[in-house]
């Protein structure tokens, strides 16, 4: 989540330790041309209503399969945080990596 430099650095960083597919989500085109130029596999732009993750969770799973190991949330909000646990397989792992201001909620991943 998240095609900022600290998400661009994530994803290269994913590449170099050998991250077998990469999907970098973002709200702005620009970041997401410059994440594909740099080694993306695929990228798709999200959008900035809070409550719309149900969509974009089916969407990622469509594009990566569903069960995806490992998740950076490299944003720091609720919903990044919150799309990137649901969009993660059980027993997969969600790092993050960006830590936007106030509290973090989420709801519990059954």
């Amino acid at each position: 989540m998240g095609a900022d430099p600290i998400g661009l650095v994530t994803m290269l960083a994913a590449r170099a330790f050998g991250a077998p597919k990469i999907m970098l989500v973002d709200v702005d085109d620009y970041r997401l041309s410059v994440a594909k130029e740099l080694g993306a596999d695929a990228v798709m732009k999200v959008s900035t209503d809070i409550q719309d993750t149900n969509a974009e969770v089916e969407k990622i799973n469509k594009v990566m399969g569903v069960g995806i190991d490992v998740s950076f949330d490299c944003v720091g909000f609720n919903k990044t945080m919150s799309t990137a646990l649901r969009a993660t397989q059980a027993g997969g792992k969600v790092c993050l990596v960006g830590m936007g201001h106030g509290v973090i909620t989420s709801h519990a991943i059954a």
